[in-house]
């Protein structure tokens, strides 16, 4: 029985942690080269696939206006 709700924990678990290993950025600091203005594209709380293409936009978004990547996590 205890070997039954173990394996039902790592199911819960390893369902749960999908989302970090999303192996995508969740947060994007950008550049511009000529005005060394920063600005921040982030993911929110949730994590959903919605929330991190609204990240991507918002990063392309900022290419189109000179900003570069700086740096991204």
């Amino acid at each position: 029985m205890k070997y039954q709700y173990f394996i039902c924990f790592l199911a819960i678990v390893s369902f749960l942690m999908g989302g970090c290993a999303s192996g995508r950025p969740s947060k994007v600091v950008l550049k511009h080269p000529a005005t060394l203005d920063f600005v921040n594209c982030n993911v929110d709380r949730w994590e959903t696939d919605k929330s991190y293409r609204t990240n991507e936009e918002c990063v392309r978004k900022y290419q189109e206006e000179g900003y570069v990547i700086w740096g991204q996590r």
